[in-house]
C-alpha cells in the first residue's frame, strides 16, 4: 500500500496582490477616461440641442412675421365692388326664381298658369349685369310693370328685344320706360354702381284689373 503525504504548505504560496498602487492608478485612469469622454459627448450633444433650439426659435419668428404681415394685409384690403354687386344681383335673381317655383309649384289655378308663362319668358331671358327687382301684371294680362337694376344702360334694349321674342309677351306694350341712379345709402356718400329701370303699362281707363 502506498501512502502519499502533502508536505507542500499552503501558507508559503504566493499570493496576488489586487489593491496596490498600479493597479490604483488603473483603475483612476480608467475613470477619468470615461467621465472625460463622457463629459465630450455631453457638450457635443447640448452643442446640438442649442444649434436646433436656434433654428426653430429663427422659424417661429419667421411664422410668426409672416402671420402678422398676413393679417396687416387683411385688415388693410377692401372688398371688391364689383364682386359685392355681383354677389347682390345672385342673390336677387336666386330670388325671383325662387318666387317663380314656388308660382308654379303651389299654385294649380287657370289664373296661375297664365302668370306661370310670364315667369317662363322672364327667367328665359337672363343677361349677366341685369337683374329685376320687381314684376306686376293685370288679372286679364293687358298690363305689366317690370322694375330691375343694370350695370350697363346698353343692355337694356338688348333685353327687352329678348323679352318681345317670348310668346307670352306678345301684344303687350309699355307708356314709358324710366332709368334713374339710385339714391346712396345712409351711411354711404357714394351711389351704387348700378342703375335702375322700370316698364310702365300703358294707361287706359277703359281697362282694369287688379295686380300682382
Amino acid at each position: 500500500m502506498t501512502l502519499h503525504i502533502n508536505l507542500y504548505d499552503p501558507a508559503l504560496r504566493r499570493q496576488r496582490q489586487w489593491l496596490t498602487a498600479t493597479n490604483l492608478l488603473f483603475a483612476l485612469a480608467l475613470i477619468f477616461v470615461v467621465l472625460f469622454g463622457w463629459g465630450a459627448w455631453a457638450r457635443i450633444h447640448a452643442g446640438w440641442l442649442s444649434t436646433d433650439a436656434v433654428e426653430l426659435d429663427a422659424r417661429t419668428k419667421a411664422a410668426r412675421a409672416e402671420s402678422i404681415a398676413l393679417a396687416s394685409r387683411l385688415a388693410s384690403s377692401k372688398p371688391d365692388p364689383k364682386l359685392e354687386l355681383d354677389i347682390a344681383s345672385a342673390r336677387e335673381l336666386l330670388g325671383v326664381r325662387r318666387n317663380i317655383l314656388d308660382v308654379l309649384g303651389k299654385d294649380g289655378t287657370p289664373r296661375a298658369s297664365g302668370y306661370a308663362e310670364y315667369l317662363r319668358g322672364l327667367a328665359r331671358q337672363t343677361i349677366s349685369g341685369l337683374w329685376l327687382t320687381g314684376f306686376a301684371v293685370s288679372a286679364d294680362g293687358s298690363r305689366m310693370e317690370i322694375r330691375g337694376r343694370m350695370l350697363d344702360p346698353a343692355r337694356l334694349p338688348v333685353y327687352i328685344r329678348g323679352l318681345s321674342n317670348e310668346p307670352a309677351f306678345h301684344g303687350n306694350s309699355f307708356a314709358a320706360l324710366s332709368v334713374a341712379a339710385p339714391e346712396p345709402a345712409a351711411r354711404e356718400t357714394e351711389r351704387p354702381p348700378w342703375l335702375e329701370f322700370a316698364l310702365v303699362p300703358e294707361l287706359e281707363t277703359s281697362r282694369t284689373g287688379g295686380g300682382r
